[in-house]
């Protein structure tokens, strides 16, 4: 016997008696960052994403599915009478949640003015990596990159930074059980 429940929220969800749902929600984090000179060469950071968050939608459709496969009722000729394998409903509400939280712990040696080996460890979500980082900076208007290697998962990451901008990839080999697949890519600006 099943008696199995699913609940999802989302944007993606239309029918033809359903409402539209709010484009854009509303939302507030927490996020901490601690920064520590140790040395003239030696640097420490420590950040928390995330660790207070609160999102708010306040027309958001949702769908309840049910698998029960429990007998509805007994017919007189003998014949058991099954209630519908799947049934739910769809509906246009209210729908609050979290975002998960990160962690971040980062720890930076000077080798010489253009170079620092960086030791780093994350948690997101249920992941945590180990990341050991080989960084050559560049004044702005010359390219800067970056080498790192996640030895458990064995992984790689690259970057590349030019004029405030930056673009890095970083993966592991394992094909299409691959446990780190990552693209990114920014601009820093001053404002």
């Amino acid at each position: 016997d099943f008696d199995l429940a699913a609940s999802r929220h989302t944007l993606g969800i239309r029918g033809p008696f359903l409402g539209l749902p709010e484009a854009a929600g509303v939302g507030a984090s927490v996020s901490v960052s601690v920064q520590s000179q140790w040395t003239p060469n030696v640097q420490v950071r420590l950040r928390g994403q995330d660790l207070l968050s609160r999102l708010n939608w306040s027309r958001m459709t949702s769908e309840q599915l049910a698998l029960n496969t429990q007998v509805q009722t007994l017919r007189p000729d003998g014949f058991l009478d099954y209630a519908p394998a799947v049934t739910g409903r769809q509906s246009l509400g209210k729908a609050s949640g979290t975002m998960g939280r990160a962690w971040y712990a980062q720890a930076n040696w000077r080798v010489n003015p253009h170079d620092t080996l960086q030791a780093q460890v994350q948690h997101i979500g249920h992941m945590w990596g180990s990341w050991l980082v080989w960084q050559r900076s560049a004044p702005v208007d010359q390219l800067g990159w970056s080498i790192g290697l996640e030895p458990r998962k064995r992984a790689i990451s690259l970057r590349a930074a030019w004029h405030g901008a930056y673009l890095e990839w970083a993966g592991d080999a394992k094909g299409k059980a691959s446990e780190i697949r990552r693209l990114e890519a920014g601009v820093k600006v001053k404002f």
